[in-house]
């Protein structure tokens, strides 16, 4: 299973790599400079203030999470986890996830009175958070394409399908983790799953994150309508960014078109696994242009710019990666990749004996 796991995300690297360049060599090179030429600086000054809002909301909400179990880590550190998680998950074909092990992993490492368990609990926690207005987001965006755009018949059934998935995602996040007390706890002893070797080991760890989870969807009903707000400005200033970058390229987005512009870019990079969603963004940005009367050109244009953005996010994580030691131990991102076993790999010695 782990071989052709492997080689799944080998050909999916090597044919998003090859749509990538079959992408530079389809569209004029003076057509994509003349439209990446009309952003000036006061531009790139207000998109990247765009994302830094975006970043810091995100932040403040998981310091107001972690606050909540009587931990007090200071915003630059956490922003500064936060950047690390992102720069691995984006270089490595994680299909935007894997970064969570990372920052837990770093933040455990600076404040060892945290453990990783607890860590990695604040920050799926704060996944689950994101994942309300990101479904919310997504669903308009599957109406726009269902009830404004002319599909055939079986890609609106697709389209149909997804927003039935999306629609029970958000059911699933309010009946069993906002309505029920110990939601992990409770779905892994329904599917028995209690009798498996890695969820007996690590047992500890899910007790921590379903206390996590009762603390701050049960217990501070207040401080999880503060954190979904934030959650959802967030969201927002990220497409607002979308927006103002589409019309400085001189394409006049509606709002609901730089929403379903950024799910589009969010939802294929979080289920293709290839690094850097090489090729793959491009690729969908350039179909989304085209079927909204743009041009493919404009698309792929556009999200060469995201990509450039990114790029920085990324490098500002490497840095982080770098000065906190971590990409000295290759090792450490091996264990982190292992998920079966990540938890028992990473926690503190004191930590794992507790557990085990």
């Amino acid at each position: 299973m782990k071989k052709i796991s492997h080689i799944l995300v080998t050909v999916l690297s090597l044919a998003s790599v090859a749509l990538f360049v079959f992408l530079i060599k389809k569209y004029p090179a003076e057509e994509i400079l003349g439209l990446l030429s009309k952003v000036g600086l006061i531009h790139i000054l207000i998109l990247l203030g765009l994302t830094i809002v975006y970043l810091s909301l995100y932040t403040i909400r998981w310091k107001r999470i972690l606050k909540l179990e009587g931990y007090d880590i200071s915003f630059k550190d956490l922003l500064s986890y936060r950047l690390a998680g992102y720069s691995f998950s984006y270089l490595t074909p994680l299909a935007d996830y894997g970064g969570e092990p990372v920052v837990a992993y770093l933040m455990n490492k600076d404040n060892p009175k945290l453990s990783f368990s607890k860590s990695f609990a604040s920050v799926i926690a704060s996944r689950i958070i994101s994942a309300i207005p990101e479904s919310f987001f997504l669903i308009i965006s599957i109406s726009y394409v269902l009830y404004f755009l002319v599909l055939p018949a079986k890609i609106n059934f697709i389209f149909y399908i997804l927003l039935g998935i999306v629609t029970l995602l958000l059911l699933f996040i309010y009946y069993i983790i906002l309505k029920k007390r110990h939601p992990l706890s409770k779905i892994i002893y329904f599917l028995k799953l209690d009798k498996l070797s890695f969820i007996k080991k690590n047992m500890s760890s899910i007790k921590n994150f379903d206390d996590l989870l009762n603390n701050l969807f049960h217990d501070h009903p207040k401080e999880l309508l503060i954190n979904v707000s934030l959650s959802f400005l967030a969201l927002t200033s990220i497409i607002s960014m979308f927006w103002l970058l589409a019309r400085n390229l001189g394409i006049h987005l509606n709002f609901a078109e730089a929403i379903t512009a950024r799910s589009i870019t969010s939802v294929i990079g979080s289920l293709v696994p290839v690094p850097a969603n090489i090729g793959i963004g491009e690729g969908s940005e350039s179909a989304w242009f085209s079927a909204i009367g743009f041009g493919a050109a404009q698309g792929f244009g556009f999200y060469l710019l995201i990509r450039a953005k990114d790029i920085l996010i990324t490098t500002a994580g490497i840095i982080v990666l770098i000065n906190k030691g971590f990409l000295k131990n290759i090792n450490k991102i091996k264990e982190i990749l292992r998920e079966n076993n990540f938890l028992k790999n990473l926690l503190p010695k004191e930590d794992r004996e507790n557990n085990l």
